[in-house]
C-alpha cells in the first residue's frame, strides 16, 4: 500500500519486502532502552519504519536509531507504541483518509 499523500507518507510493504527484510535487510531485533523481536512491514515517508512486536506489543513506530546487524538500536525517545495490533493500526490509517478531504 502506498500513500504518499497521507501525512508525511504512508507505505506497507509487501509481502515479499517483509520476507526479504526478515532474512536481512531489515531489523528483527529492537535494542536500547526497549528490547523486542520486531518484523517491519511498513514506513513513512520522513524515515520513520513501522514494525510488528513479535511479543505482543503493538506496532511501533521507529524513528532516529541505529540499524546495526539485525538489531534497531534506539533510545526511549525513538521508539512509540502508535497502535495495540496492526489490525488497529490499519484502521487508524483507513480513519485517516476517510477524514482526508479530496480535491
Amino acid at each position: 500500500m502506498s500513500l504518499p499523500d497521507l501525512g508525511v507518507g504512508t507505505f506497507v510493504h509487501s509481502a515479499r519486502h517483509v520476507l526479504t527484510g526478515l532474512r536481512g535487510t531489515m531489523p528483527t531485533l529492537l535494542g536500547g532502552a526497549t528490547e523486542d523481536s520486531i518484523v517491519v512491514f511498513g514506513s513513512d515517508g520522513g524515515g520513520a519504519l513501522f514494525a510488528l512486536s513479535a511479543s505482543g506489543r503493538g506496532v511501533y513506530r521507529l524513528r532516529g536509531g541505529a540499524f546495526v546487524a539485525d538489531t534497531y538500536d534506539a533510545d526511549q525517545t525513538g521508539v512509540t507504541t502508535v497502535a495495540p495490533d496492526l489490525h488497529r493500526f490499519l484502521g487508524a490509517v483507513l480513519a485517516e483518509l476517510e477524514g482526508q478531504v479530496i480535491e
